[in-house]
């Protein structure tokens, strides 16, 4: 089969069979977005060799007082449902007791809801690169502790969208020493 993306031949992209697991290029997938929009903003981008606090990559800054954040990434094609201006998102207790710690680095989660179709994931053309859907953002720091053993389902408000202009304002704050 032969493909075009504005009138130029691609190869055949069934060609080359997938070996990945699927969460894993979920994960690749998140990890390129927030990359993205750190580099957009001028922050280094670093990841752990070993994630065994939670931590999946730091952000840091080189201005003046060099502000960093460590963030949790999560991806997820179920669709986050709206429930009075908040997504629930159900997180390991590992992950949670982790993420709400106190801290000499602020710590935030980060989910991704990507489309159902893995053929939606990614848009390209020769104007744009765009990974679909919308990440968000939470701070659990603070929270209270759990008893639940395996997971715990957490509020994200919805307007805590993760893009640019929201992680130039966290570091902003942590900058100044507020708390997330």
């Amino acid at each position: 089969m032969t493909s075009y993306i504005d009138n130029e031949i691609i190869p055949d992209v069934n060609a080359i069979v997938a070996y990945m697991h699927v969460t894993n290029r979920m994960e690749q997938i998140s990890i390129a977005y927030v990359m993205a929009i750190a580099s957009v903003n001028g922050y280094t981008f670093q990841r752990p060799n070993i994630d065994d606090d939670s931590i999946d990559t730091t952000l840091s800054s080189a201005s003046e007082n060099k502000p960093r954040i460590d963030i949790q990434l999560k991806s997820t094609t179920k669709k986050l449902q709206n429930r009075s201006g908040f997504y629930s998102f159900a997180l390991s207790t590992k992950n949670y007791n982790d993420l709400r710690a106190d801290c000499c680095v602020p710590r935030i989660l980060v989910v991704l809801q990507m489309p159902d179709s893995e053929e939606e994931w990614l848009k390209h053309s020769s104007k744009e690169l765009a990974i679909r859907e919308c990440a968000f953002w939470a701070s659990l720091y603070g929270e209270v502790s759990t008893a639940n053993q395996d997971s715990i389902t957490i509020k994200i408000p919805c307007n805590n969208v993760f893009c640019p202009n929201t992680l130039k304002s966290l570091m902003t704050k942590i900058s100044k020493g507020e708390k997330l």
